[in-house]
Order: structure tokens, then C-alpha cells, then sequence
């Protein structure tokens, strides 16, 4: 059995390699013909504790 995964986003590709790592084969499929930055970035900022 072979997953089919629908876009190459975050979500789409995050989902890829974790069957991956299970051993799962999948295939991602993406419509966009050409990757390019968009602007849109995600940005991880440590939370600050006060104690």
C-alpha cells in the first residue's frame, strides 16, 4: 500500500517523512510547477519565563 499525499506544504511533507521513518511508502504530489519564496515565513520564538 502506497500513501498519496496531496501538496508539498508543511503539513504535506512533515506527513511524508514521518511514514517514511515507519516504513511506509507515500508519494507527494504538489500542483505548483515552480518553487519560489512567497514571503510567508514561520518564525519559532523561545517563550520568556519570569520566575
Amino acid at each position: 500500500m502506497t500513501i498519496l499525499i496531496a501538496g508539498a506544504g508543511i503539513g504535506g511533507l512533515t506527513t511524508a517523512l514521518s511514514l517514511h521513518q515507519i516504513r511506509v511508502p507515500a508519494r507527494v504530489f504538489e500542483s505548483v510547477k515552480r518553487v519560489a519564496l512567497l514571503g510567508v515565513r514561520i518564525n519559532i520564538l523561545p517563550m520568556r519565563c519570569a520566575s
